[in-house]
């Protein structure tokens, strides 16, 4: 699934990590970055489950708002880059980390190619407006046997498609991924699959604050009636 318009305004990411815009949340992750009380999310959980231990390894994070995930890394062994489409974003993983975090689109990033080990991409694919040109220039920065890990809203999932949230629709999100396109787009990105994996019940962000009152109606929706929920989690590895 994918937009009309795959169109970017220039100004979207600037202004929307403005006070009262839509990603003003991502800017509360910003004491926990800095303190490192960073609780992993369930795509990073999968990622580390996967055989994502860092060892002294490069990792690139795209997309690394404040720096939340590049702290995580760090905290399990990983050298630790970012990069950012939103200049204050970007400014504040660089204040947070003290990691080389850059401002702007992958591509024009000045990268060496096959430079990292692992490049992570949490929530960014569904962003891009050419995602078959975005695979291939993560494929080109990764060393042989390198891993790409990705997570990404999941157009299976009744809860995806039935939100109403702006930021979960265009211009924001431009394609909407299931686990075969995924698959996919390893495939002609130059990827062999490794994982492929949905959120297995919906909680917290899908059903809110009544999660532990929905738990019982949860687990049936996905045992039963195998519903999954609104992630999707991706490693591919070249």
């Amino acid at each position: 699934m994918f937009a009309d318009q795959l169109v970017v305004p220039p100004e979207l990411y600037r202004k929307a990590y403005e006070p009262g815009s839509e990603y003003e949340s991502y800017l509360r992750q910003d004491a926990g970055a800095t303190t490192g009380n960073v609780r992993a999310a369930w795509a990073w959980r999968v990622f580390r489950r996967l055989g994502g231990r860092g060892a002294g390894r490069r990792l690139l994070d795209v997309g690394c708002s404040t720096g939340s995930f590049l702290t995580y890394a760090r905290s399990i062994g990983y050298q630790v880059t970012g990069i950012d489409v939103s200049e204050r974003a970007a400014e504040l993983a660089r204040a947070n980390t003290g990691a080389d975090v850059r401002f702007g689109q992958l591509e024009d990033a000045g990268f060496a190619p096959h430079s990292f080990d692992v490049i992570t991409c949490w929530e960014v694919l569904e962003h891009v407006q050419d995602p078959v040109a975005f695979a291939r220039t993560v494929r080109g920065l990764l060393r042989p046997g390198g891993l790409w890990a990705t997570s990404t809203p999941n157009w299976n999932s009744r809860w995806e498609r039935a939100a109403m949230d702006p930021i979960r629709r265009p211009p924001f999100h431009l394609t909407f991924w299931h686990p075969k396109s995924l698959r996919t787009l390893h495939s002609v990105g130059g990827f062999e699959t490794l994982s492929v994996k949905e959120k297995p019940i919906a909680w917290s962000e899908e059903v809110g604050t009544k999660k532990w009152l929905y738990l019982p109606i949860a687990i049936f929706r996905s045992v039963i009636l195998q519903q999954r929920a609104n992630r999707l989690f991706g490693l591919g590895r070249i």
